[in-house]
């Protein structure tokens, strides 16, 4: 389910905010993303490209929304992942769940907002983005 643009401005900040220290807060420092929502609804299932791998978890950006966001190593899939490298590599198109999306204060004390992506693989069906959690209770 995808929300107006509109309603997102209201719900998650205007779509200039940055995340990750990205500039000026018009896209990040590459310009990915000029013109497109910054952050998709929670309970939502998007389509990603993992970017960065930490041993914590894997960074996917969304594919029709500048944000980034964080997939836990506890949420890569339905069962125990010792080594994030063990079930997602860089460049990798997946589809998430977006578990939550939290809005706070940048720490530069600019006014800017830094918006948290949480996002979940294990509740997204691989093969074609089918939402394994409609309710919401899973990922709660």
């Amino acid at each position: 389910t995808r929300v107006p643009v509109s309603s997102m401005s209201d719900r998650y900040g205007p779509a200039s905010s940055s995340s990750h220290g990205g500039g000026s807060g018009g896209g990040g420092r590459d310009g990915r993303g000029q013109g497109q929502p910054y952050a998709p609804p929670p309970n939502s299932v998007q389509k990603g490209t993992v970017t960065r791998l930490e041993p914590y978890g894997c960074f996917v950006q969304l594919t029709s929304f500048r944000a980034r966001g964080l997939v836990h190593k506890s949420q890569l899939a339905s069962y125990r992942v010792e080594n994030v490298e063990d079930a997602v590599a860089v460049d990798d198109s997946v589809y998430v769940k977006v578990t939550e999306v939290t809005k706070q204060p940048h720490e530069d004390g600019s006014g800017r907002v830094r918006h948290k992506v949480n996002l979940s693989m294990k509740y997204a069906d691989q093969d074609d983005g089918t939402d394994l959690d409609p309710a919401g209770e899973k990922a709660a």
